[in-house]
């Protein structure tokens, strides 16, 4: 009898690893990774200290973001830093 039971206790825990939810590092990884994904896209204009660029919701760019931007061709050299 108590072997019984325990046969049933074993089955029913393993069941519900089957049917739990996805693992909560899982999403908290997967929700961290896709900030750290390359976009390509250009730059169509600069509002005083914003910049406005051709890419957006269908690359998952969020406003607030902060991008690293790299210019195709000669180095890009800040203003006025000049680096």
């Amino acid at each position: 009898m108590r072997r019984t039971f325990l046969i049933i206790i074993c089955f029913l825990i393993m069941a519900s690893f089957a049917f739990a939810k996805e693992d909560p590092i899982t999403v908290l990884k997967d929700s961290t990774l896709k900030f750290f994904h390359p976009v390509t896209g250009k730059i169509t204009g600069v509002e005083g200290n914003k910049v406005v660029m051709d890419i957006g919701l269908k690359n998952e760019i969020m406003s607030g973001m902060r991008l690293n931007i790299l210019s195709e061709g000669g180095p890009f050299i800040h203003p006025v830093t000049k680096r």
